[in-house]
C-alpha cells in the first residue's frame, strides 16, 4: 500500500442528523412559543426572575434537593448525568463498527456517568437565566454587552466506556488502575472562563476543555451519536481559546474563535509545538439557522497516543529528523431549527496530514514507503 506525501483525509465525514435544541427555560415557559434556541438579552446581573429560572431548571435538580439552593444563589451549579446504550448486530464481530469513535460492543454498555461543578458562564448556556452575548464553544447570541469582567470555572469528570476517547496523553491517560478496563475514569474538563467587555463580548477559556470542533460534546449537542467523521477530530485540548462576538443585528450574529493548544488530546506535547485553533460562527437574527466553520492546524509528528484509550491523536506520522509534519483538520456544520425541540444538521469535514518517513507500524502515514501486507495481519 503506497502512502504518498500529503495523505488526504478528504471529506472524512458528512451526514444528516436530527438534534434536540436547548431545553426550555423558565423565561420561555411564560413567553410565546418560538422556533429555535432561546435568545435572552445579556445583562450584568441576573434579572429579578433569575431565581425562579434556576429553580425550574431540571439540570442540577438532585443536588439542589440534597444541598439546597445555597450554591446556586452564588451562581455555582453541581449537576450530573448518566447514559447507557443497548446494541445489537447481525455481523460476526464483537464490534458493530470496529474503530468507530464511541464504544460499539453488542449488549448493554455504560457510556457515561458524569458530574460537573461549574459557575456562571462556564455552566451550560442559560443555567442561570439570561446570559452574555457570547458563550465560548457555543456561539454568539443577541443582546447587549455586559460591562464587567467576570471569572468562572468548570470541572467535569466522567466514568464509563466513552472515557477511553476523552483522555489526555501525559495526564489522566497515564492512570494505571483503569488501563485494562472497559470502564475508565477521566477528568474531561478543568478550566477557567474569563469574560471581557471587548468588542461585543469576549470569552477566554484557559485550561483543559473539550473541543469546540465538529459539533462535539458542547451544548446543544449532548447526544451519544454523531457522524462517522467525529472520530477523525480531537476530543479535547489543553491551552487557551477565545471567542469574540464581532457583530449582532438584523444580518445575524457573528463571532470568531482563536487560540493555541497543546495539540490533540495531549498534555505532554512530545513534539514541543503548539496547534492553532480557530473558527467563524454565524447565527441568523431569529436564531433558527446556525453555521460553524472550524479548523485546527499544527504539527502532527509524534503526537499519536502511546496506546488505545490513553490520549493523543489517531494519526501515526513520525520523522527520523523530527521534521514538522503539518496537519490540518477542518469542519463545516450547518443546522436549522424546525421547532423549539428539533434541529436538522449537515456536517462535513476535511483534513490532511503531511507524511513522515518511518513505517514503524503498518498504518503509519509515510512518504514513498511501501508497507507490505503480512500473512494473517490486516493493514
Amino acid at each position: 500500500m503506497d502512502m504518498k506525501k500529503g495523505v488526504s483525509l478528504a471529506l472524512i465525514g458528512a451526514g444528516l442528523g436530527v438534534l434536540m435544541a436547548f431545553p426550555a427555560t423558565a423565561q420561555e415557559a411564560s413567553a410565546p412559543q418560538k422556533v429555535g434556541p432561546p435568545a435572552p438579552a445579556a445583562a450584568d446581573e441576573s434579572p429579578p426572575n433569575a431565581g425562579s429560572a434556576v429553580a425550574s431548571n431540571p439540570a442540577g435538580a438532585l443536588a439542589r434537593a440534597v444541598l439546597g439552593d445555597g450554591l446556586e444563589s452564588h451562581k455555582i451549579m453541581l449537576l450530573g448525568w448518566g447514559e447507557a446504550s443497548a446494541v445489537t448486530s447481525t455481523n460476526d464481530s464483537k464490534d458493530v463498527s470496529p474503530a468507530a469513535f464511541f464504544n460499539t460492543e453488542r449488549g448493554l454498555n455504560l457510556n457515561q456517568l458524569g458530574v460537573m461543578l461549574c459557575s456562571g458562564r462556564a455552566c451550560p448556556p442559560f443555567s442561570f437565566g439570561p446570559g452574555a452575548g457570547v458563550h465560548n464553544r457555543v456561539g454568539p447570541f443577541p443582546g447587549p454587552t455586559p460591562e464587567h469582567v467576570t471569572v468562572d470555572f468548570n470541572v467535569t469528570a466522567i466514568y464509563g466506556q466513552d472515557v477511553q476517547f476523552l483522555k489526555l496523553s501525559g495526564l489522566d491517560g497515564d492512570f494505571h488502575f483503569d488501563r485494562n478496563k472497559d470502564l475508565k475514569l477521566g477528568v474531561t474538563q478543568a478550566y477557567a472562563d474569563i469574560y471581557l467587555p471587548f468588542l461585543k463580548g469576549t470569552s477566554v477559556m484557559i485550561g483543559s476543555f473539550q473541543t469546540p470542533l465538529e459539533n462535539a460534546f458542547n451544548p446543544p449537542n449532548w447526544f451519544a451519536t454523531h457522524t462517522y467523521g467525529f472520530q477523525h477530530g480531537p476530543a479535547k485540548h489543553v491551552g487557551a481559546l477565545a471567542q469574540t462576538r464581532v457583530a449582532s443585528g438584523p444580518a445575524g450574529h457573528f463571532s470568531v474563535d482563536y487560540g493555541v493548544v497543546l495539540g490533540w488530546n495531549d498534555w505532554d506535547n512530545r513534539n514541543k509545538n503548539l496547534d492553532f485553533i480557530g473558527g467563524l460562527r454565524w447565527r441568523s437574527a431569529d436564531m433558527r439557522t446556525w453555521v460553524d466553520l472550524e479548523a485546527i492546524y499544527g504539527n502532527g509528528e509524534n503526537d499519536f497516543g502511546p496506546a488505545p484509550g490513553r490520549g493523543g491523536s489517531p494519526y501515526f506520522a513520525l520523522s527520523s529528523t523530527g521534521k514538522y509534519l503539518g496537519r490540518l483538520s477542518s469542519f463545516l456544520t450547518v443546522s436549522h431549527s424546525l421547532s423549539p425541540k428539533f434541529q436538522v444538521a449537515m456536517e462535513a469535514s476535511y483534513g490532511q496530514q503531511e507524511a513522515g518517513d518511518i513505517a514503524f507500524v503498518p498504518w503509519a502515514i509515510t512518504q514513498g514507503t511501501v508497507v507490505r501486507r503480512q500473512p494473517g495481519r490486516a493493514l
